[in-house]
């Protein structure tokens, strides 16, 4: 696989896309209903983990994925619960995203030419809830790590395995009754996640640090989001988009000043099919904005206290993505 130049703007030469976003919640049975209700996605159930964590997931039809995340044993002592909990503390959701790659290992030595201190590959196996005996593995991932401010924590990559993924799903028939049990067919139409927001406190900042990992960012103007300063990074499909609150009191301020550090994730943007049929599929009591001509099409916006946290933009694509024209 030939990596791609800097000036591409995508990773190793094969970023696939936004896979998923990991959001914790509170009460994972309200944050679903949420969701389910008055955000008109179709979710699907998931099961406990060991480590004492539960999911909830808005599957689309890519296979990428929203994750709504809470704790089911709250007495667990494992990282991923103190994670958790540490971040419910200050807020409920989305904290970081997941980017698909064609290839993990070719990942690595793409961040490490890059002077990136990273973590993996690690090999993803989940644990059989009855008996407990772990899958083969099913996905391989990396973190960049050590001091990499706006990057670490807010990003990672991971490779389906493909082979091990469709043979252990064809002989184990929990897993493959998970597998049946997917929806990603939604009352609002949702396709794909288009992009993720990213909310920083300096965008010049933020875009010299992606660059330094070799993800290069264009300044994006003018904003369809009033009071932002933006600048995009084309992943694949998607984009990641960081962006400069000019405001005081904002989303994406109020993120930053609510224990979000320098960056903190503060929403992301659903493709629909259908702008008219997502904005009716909305419960009554979910305010809305008006329709708006954003990057990526006709748009409009659910504030975060709508949905769990999150600052939603739903778009109906009309044109080709391509940031280097003002359009991520």
């Amino acid at each position: 696989m030939r990596p791609a130049s800097d000036s591409d703007g995508l990773p190793v030469g094969a970023a696939l896309g936004l896979e998923h976003v990991v959001f914790p919640v509170r009460d994972l049975s309200d944050a679903s209903e949420t969701f389910q209700q008055d955000l008109g996605f179709a979710v699907t159930p998931g099961t406990p983990h060991a480590s004492g964590t539960i999911d909830n997931s808005v599957i689309f039809a890519n296979e990428g994925y929203i994750e709504l995340l809470g704790i089911h044993d709250p007495l667990s002592k494992a990282p991923i619960v103190e994670e958790v909990k540490t971040i419910l503390s200050k807020r409920e959701g989305p904290v970081t995203i997941g980017v698909r790659v064609a290839s993990v290992s070719a990942s690595v030595e793409y961040f490490k030419a890059r002077g990136c201190e990273v973590r993996g590959p690690n090999e993803s196996r989940f644990p059989d809830p009855e008996t407990g005996q772990l899958s083969p593995p099913l996905y391989s991932n990396l973190e960049i790590v050590g001091d990499r401010p706006y990057v670490r924590d807010q990003i990672f990559f991971l490779e389906k395995l493909e082979k091990n993924f469709q043979e252990y799903h064809t002989t184990n028939a929990r897993a493959a009754a998970y597998l049946r049990s997917w929806v990603t067919v939604h009352p609002n139409t949702a396709r794909r996640i288009g992009a993720a927001w990213l909310a920083v406190d300096d965008v010049e900042k933020a875009a010299t640090a992606y660059a330094d990992i070799g993800l290069k960012a264009r300044p994006v103007r003018p904003a369809s989001v009033p009071g932002v300063d933006v600048a995009a990074i084309r992943l694949g499909t998607g984009s990641l988009l960081l962006a400069q609150p000019r405001a005081s009191s904002s989303p994406f301020s109020d993120v930053l000043s609510d224990g979000g550090g320098a960056a903190a994730m503060v929403g992301i943007s659903i493709e629909v099919a259908s702008i008219e049929d997502a904005a009716s599929s909305l419960g009554p009591d979910v305010r809305r904005s008006a329709r708006y001509d954003g990057w990526f099409g006709r748009s409009f916006q659910v504030l975060p206290d709508q949905a769990h946290g999150a600052w939603l933009e739903f778009y109906e694509a009309a044109r080709p993505a391509r940031p280097e024209t003002g359009t991520p």
